[in-house]
């Protein structure tokens, strides 16, 4: 059941000149008598300013929508959430913050934790700096029923199975989303990862990019991307396998693909990061704010641009 919100949050808005469409945020409830106990247990801590995001949210939203039977439980074991609230300009209190919204549930993990802004800003900027489409869903518990709201390519691109990387700005504040090369816009490697990762995990069959070349972007990857981007799965054989069958696909060389299996099979290359803090977080975050700046410094217009936002 969709229901109409308040569209008055762009109102003080100005956008710079670009070909992006708005970013179209449609609204949807469902009762939480239709899950199951043990997914009510886990939402049991979701009130107020957090909101969930990902793999779950997406999991309960297509059962909504009747895109499968039942529940797919291994897209229910973890927990990512949003928080809607201004984070603290001080480091040592934002570390506090995200520990003790992380000790609110044992399903909660400092990791897993995004703090946004204060609504209506924070919600603004989370539908317009998603990897992909299928992400652009956040999801509200209320006293007797689960609110989502979620964008129109979303709630297409979940139906159909397509992969597509959100292109609602050039930089999200956190990473890069698209750069020129000569007179072709591509997509930064980090985006062509987290399309990689969606489609190894099996979240959708296809790939589909507006305004920017996928296949083109995936082909300049190097074999340091590469590895990055396939390494997480390197404990896991049919994953693994999975990744180096899409590199395939993409046209990704035989050289290239080897020198990656090299680098897996060597011992002395770190695969994992290990457990990651609450303080290991916020370094990152950090790192990425002065990346950001730096870029911000060098930006034209036309990179500076940003998607409207607009609820319907």
């Amino acid at each position: 059941m969709k229901e109409r919100i308040n569209n008055s949050l762009n109102m003080s808005e100005n956008f710079p000149p670009e070909d992006y469409e708005p970013v179209l945020i449609c609204s949807q409830t469902m009762s939480l008598e239709d899950l199951e106990p043990d997914i009510r247990n886990k939402l049991l801590n979701v009130e107020g300013l957090i909101a969930v995001k990902g793999g779950f949210a997406r999991e309960l939203f297509r059962f909504n929508l009747g895109l499968s039977s039942q529940y797919n439980h291994a897209k229910l074991e973890d927990l990512d959430i949003v928080v809607f609230e201004t984070p603290s300009t001080d480091r040592e209190e934002r570390i506090a913050r995200r520990n003790q919204i992380a000790s609110l549930s044992k399903y909660f993990e400092p990791k897993d934790i995004e703090i946004c802004n204060s609504i209506p800003e924070g919600l603004i900027h989370f539908f317009r700096t998603r990897d992909v489409t299928m992400n652009e869903l956040v999801m509200f518990k209320h006293e007797n029923h689960l609110r989502f709201l979620f964008s129109q390519e979303c709630l297409e691109d979940l139906t159909n199975r397509i992969i597509r990387p959100s292109i609602h700005c050039a930089h999200t504040g956190l990473g890069l989303v698209w750069f020129q090369q000569e007179d072709e816009r591509l997509l930064s490697a980090a985006m062509v990862g987290r399309c990689i990762y969606r489609r190894v995990k099996g979240d959708g069959d296809i790939f589909i990019s507006d305004r920017v070349d996928f296949l083109d972007s995936a082909r300049t990857l190097n074999a340091d991307e590469l590895f990055k981007i396939i390494k997480r799965f390197s404990e896991i054989p049919h994953l693994f396998e999975a990744c180096t069958r899409i590199y395939r696909e993409l046209g990704i060389n035989n050289e290239a693909l080897a020198e990656v299996r090299k680098r897996i099979e060597d011992p002395r290359i770190k695969k994992s990061r290990g457990m990651i803090t609450s303080e290991i977080v916020e370094d990152m975050l950090d790192e990425r704010k002065r990346e950001y700046e730096e870029w911000l410094r060098g930006a034209g217009n036309s990179q500076r641009a940003v998607a409207e936002v607009r609820f319907i």
